[in-house]
């Protein structure tokens, strides 16, 4: 996958300390010390000054827990030179060196001014939770001279009514830092505030944009923690969890899960972890609800699908015998026709899990998860597509996964492929590999069931917004073909293996689908019809609230329902 280039207008960042602010809370007396200085930085086409004022010390006495004042102020800054058409941006962080309050305890503020309304100011918040190091958000400046953006920033200590004598004695460092480069983003990164868990995902967590020291996806396995690193996807750019991550446990629909990506509309990808939300640190072997071969409810086998034929790679799949070679089209192998043995599993789960209340599978669960695509990556790269076991001729297919994974150089991607190629000829296939649920314009809206007619004869669905991970989000996790990694977060620890939803090959007398092995790696020596386990993947939507949370084992983000206790 060609790496999407970052845009970056500014020559240097501004990574200085602005201001140092210590507070200690002595119930009902306390300082605050600190220094501030001036940062200047030189543009290509300009300049920006960032100022914080206040002088080199302040001193505050008597705090105490006030909702009506805050216990700091400061007043920010910023100056610039524009000379192009060039949008100049800028973002500023409010960086916790310390904070030992109780959680939630700290709040901040911030509002500000577009003095020469040129470009725009960060937007205004108001008693926001400091959770980690926030993000205050981005700015920017059009173009001119003399623009000036100033900001008050307030941090509280706010009453609750309830005895805060817990925090006696308690300290809050922390200082200011300003970025002047672009960093693309999943949209609602900045904006959401740490109340959201976009927002604290983005808080808690560090965000690595270059690959300098890095470990290369589909190349190496990722044994150390590399946090969130960022690729393109479907929907703009996404920040993927990387290596042996410890933050990205989330109590959902009372169940655990981790934390896999969040696509390029600030949806965020899950994956099941255990069926015990009340305890993440339970074993995963419970994450893998069709485990050992067997669905926990039915007892069926987890074969993924018909096994020989070239359609049994499909997580849904056409015709077995046809030979037509328009594959995809209405009457060919790949068409999106059935239920694969693995989707028919899913549907049971997804309507057993989340509570369904009636036929169109609401209830306040489903209202929050997001209709994504799920990428079953159907297109090939060698082979006619349609061979079944009995065919002495073009009987192999190889499907672009299978390239991107075990080929140098090896490129996984994030991007659902629109083409394939077909008789030596590339063609567009559309959604054909992006399954949704009801959207239409993003994927093929094909992951629901018509169930009946309502009062104007209008269809009634049931949606399933359901889907396993595919290979390649496994090589982005920190998995690689053939490769054991028993240290990143998609390894279970157990002697059985899970599925992913992404085609391979078919060869000889079987279809084959990529899964991830007991030691960790990814593999696709054994076909669709084996017993493997499976981890159903949900995504949340972007506007997911939490209660408490920080995303380690022992407290993870815990997401609000409406109605649950």
């Amino acid at each position: 996958m060609e790496k999407k280039k970052k845009k970056v207008i500014l020559i240097s960042i501004i990574a200085g300390i602005i201001v140092l602010a210590g507070l200690t809370y002595a119930y009902y007396t306390s300082g605050i010390i600190g220094s501030e200085s001036t940062s200047t930085i030189s543009l290509s086409s300009g300049y920006m000054e960032i100022v914080v004022d206040g002088g080199e010390q302040i001193i505050a006495e008597g705090i105490y827990p006030n909702s009506a004042e805050p216990f700091a102020e400061k007043h920010i800054t910023l100056t610039a030179k524009n000379t192009t058409v060039v949008n100049v941006p800028y973002t500023i962080r409010l960086v916790v060196d310390y904070n030992d309050f109780t959680e939630g305890a700290i709040k901040y503020s911030l509002e500000g001014d577009n003095e020469s309304a040129s470009g725009d100011t960060i937007t205004n918040k108001e008693m926001v939770t400091v959770y980690g190091s926030p993000y205050l958000g981005t700015g920017y400046f059009g173009k001119g001279s003399n623009l000036v953006h100033s900001y008050t920033l307030k941090i509280w200590f706010p009453e609750t009514g309830k005895d805060q004598s817990i925090d006696m004695e308690k300290t809050f460092l922390a200082h200011i830092e300003a970025y002047g480069k672009i960093i693309e983003t999943p949209k609602g990164w900045y904006e959401a505030d740490n109340t959201h868990l976009l927002g604290a995902i983005r808080d808690q967590s560090a965000l690595n944009t270059e690959d300098l020291g890095m470990t290369v996806p589909g190349v190496d396995i990722a044994e150390e923690d590399e946090q969130l690193r960022v690729a393109d996807d479907d929907y703009g750019t996404s920040y993927y969890f990387r290596g042996n991550v410890q933050n990205n446990y989330v109590q959902f629909a009372d169940k655990c899960w981790k934390i896999v990506r969040i696509d390029g509309n600030g949806n965020i990808k899950l994956i099941l972890w255990n069926k015990d939300g009340k305890d993440c640190t339970i074993s995963s072997a419970q994450g893998q609800v069709f485990n050992n071969g067997k669905y926990t409810k039915e007892g069926s086998d987890t074969k993924y699908n018909i096994y020989n034929t070239a359609s049994g790679v499909g997580f849904m799949y056409g015709e077995p015998d046809s030979k037509q070679t328009n594959v995809y089209a209405e009457g060919g192998a790949q068409e999106n026709k059935y239920d694969s043995s693995m989707l028919s599993y899913l549907k049971t789960w997804y309507e057993d899990t989340f509570k369904v209340k009636d036929n169109t599978l609401t209830s306040n669960y489903t209202e929050m998860l997001a209709d994504v695509i799920w990428c079953g990556d159907k297109s090939f790269y060698s082979g006619p597509g349609y061979a079944e076991s009995g065919d002495t001729d073009k009987i192999d297919t190889y499907f672009n996964a299978y390239k991107r994974l075990t080929q140098n150089p090896k490129s996984p991607s994030l991007v659902c492929p629109s083409t394939s190629i077909v008789a030596g000829e590339t063609v567009n296939i559309g959604n054909i590999s992006k399954y949704t649920a009801a959207d239409t314009k993003n994927g093929n809206g094909l992951l629901k069931k018509e169930v009946g007619k309502d009062a104007n004869n209008n269809p009634i669905y049931k949606l399933y917004k359901v889907g396993l991970i595919t290979a390649d989000e496994v090589a982005f996790a920190g998995g690689a073909y053939n490769k054991a990694n028993s240290t990143y977060y998609l390894y279970t620890g157990l002697n059985s293996h899970f599925w992913t939803m992404s085609p391979s090959h078919f060869v000889g007398t079987y279809a084959y689908v990529w899964y991830v092995y007991s030691t960790g790696s990814l593999n696709v020596n054994v076909g669709v019809d084996n017993g493997h386990g499976a981890r159903p993947a949900v995504s949340l939507k972007s506007t997911a609230t939490i209660t408490k949370g920080d995303g380690t084992i022992n407290n993870p983000y815990k997401v609000y329902v409406e109605g649950e206790v």
